[in-house]
Parts: C-alpha cells; structure tokens; sequence
C-alpha cells in the first residue's frame, strides 16, 4: 500500500515591524515636509503683494472682527489645508504598509497633525508675525498705537492657529486611519503551502505501536517468518465484524 504524503512545512512569515516605529517615521517625514510648506506659504503671504488677497480684503472688511478674523484665514489656508490632508493619508498608508496594522495609520496622522500644530504656532504665525508683519506696520502706524495694533493681530491669529490646529489633528486621525486601511491591504496569509488534506474515500491504514502487528505501517509489508512463506499475512480486524 502506498504510503500517503506527508504534509509540507509551512515557513514561518517574516514578522512585521513595530507599528509604533513605523508610525512615528513616517509621521515626522510627512510633517516635516507640510510644516516647511506652512511657513514657506506664510512667509510668501506676509512679504508677497498678492491682488486676490486684498480683493478678498475687501470684500470680507465689512463683517465683524471675530468673524473676519475666522473665514480670512481660513480662505486663504485653503490651499495648506489641502496639502495637509494629503499628507496624513500618505502617511497613514506607508505607515500601514510597512507595519501591516491600520491602527499605524491612525498614530501616524496623529504625529502628522502635532507636528503641524507646533510648527504653524511657533514658526509660521508668531515668527512671521514679529520678524515680517509687525515690522512692516511699524513703518506707518504711530508708536502709541503699535501695542494695541500688536494685541489685536496677534490674539486672533494664535487663537485660530490653536483651534484649527486641534481640529485638524482629530481629522488627521481620521483620514490616518483610512491611509490605514488602504496600505494595510489584504490580511497576510499564514501558509505558504497549501496543507496535506486526507482524502475522505481513501482508507487509511491504522496505526499501532508494534510494528509487527501491523506490516503495512511503514507502506512495505514485512517478509513473514520463515516457514510460513506464501502465507497472506493477516489484516487488522475490520470494525463491526
């Protein structure tokens, strides 16, 4: 009787890296890139004489400071906003690629979205403001005026920076996470081979502990004891017999 095959071993998968690790690189890569584009746009928008921002002006001049001072900027962040969105989905996608995890996704919008708060408070609304802006009124505003002129530019501008900043990093989470979904793909398959299945229609041979009561549990019956050549050696008894 022919001896049936044996499974094939399997190899174990090469275990996926940290997503922790993963998260956290692409996360400072994608925020650092956004964050240089932040204050790059920020400082083009303090130095640059742009026709469509002082169109804009004007036709938002006639609402009340604390409305103006939320749709203006966020008019004209329109375009960062963009990018940014952009920027946490990559990021959740290679982070989940790489890590094989969604939830890779989520952490590295999130890292993606704290990077961008911190650099848009400290670099591209309060350096801007001191090094570009305030300079720049200065020059035809009387010194009297300049510390409420300051006051009522700069507690806006942070307060918009904070709260759009803290909005976008739960969106950052989000779109993160569908990056997520998106780079982690199909579940990994855990068999590189497909596994030996006995065929239900075939007998198989039971197995005892004594070779020499069963010839056949090696696939080749054994000789029979001399003197008994030509003898069919016995057969297991059948069950139900």
């Amino acid at each position: 009787m022919q001896q049936p095959p044996m499974p094939l071993q399997q190899s174990p998968l090469p275990p996926a890296s940290g997503g922790g690790k993963s998260a956290l690189q692409y996360g400072l890569i994608f925020g650092g890139i956004i964050g240089l584009i932040d204050v790059l746009y920020s400082y083009l928008l303090s130095v640059a004489n742009i026709p469509v921002l002082g169109t804009l002006n004007s036709a938002l001049s006639s609402l009340p400071s604390f409305l103006f001072s939320i749709i203006y900027p966020f008019i004209v962040s329109i375009p960062i906003y963009i990018l940014l969105f952009v920027a946490f989905l990559l990021a959740g996608l290679f982070a989940a690629r790489k890590s094989k995890r969604a939830a890779s996704g989520t952490m590295a919008g999130l890292i993606v979205g704290g990077i961008y708060l911190l650099v848009d408070l400290l670099f591209a609304t309060l350096l801007v403001l001191y090094l570009i802006t305030f300079p720049q009124i200065a020059k035809y505003t009387p010194p009297a005026l300049m510390a409420s002129t300051e006051s009522s530019i700069l507690i806006p501008a942070i307060s918009y920076s904070i709260v759009a900043s803290l909005i976008l990093i739960g969106i950052g989470c989000l779109v993160g996470f569908l990056g997520g979904l998106m780079g982690r793909g199909g579940k990994a398959s855990t068999h590189l081979y497909s596994p030996y299945i006995p065929n239900p229609y075939q007998p198989q041979p039971p197995v005892y502990a004594d070779p020499q009561s069963n010839p056949y549990l090696y696939g080749q019956p054994m000789q029979p004891p001399s003197g008994q050549a030509g003898q069919t050696p016995p057969y297991p008894p059948i069950s139900g017999q």
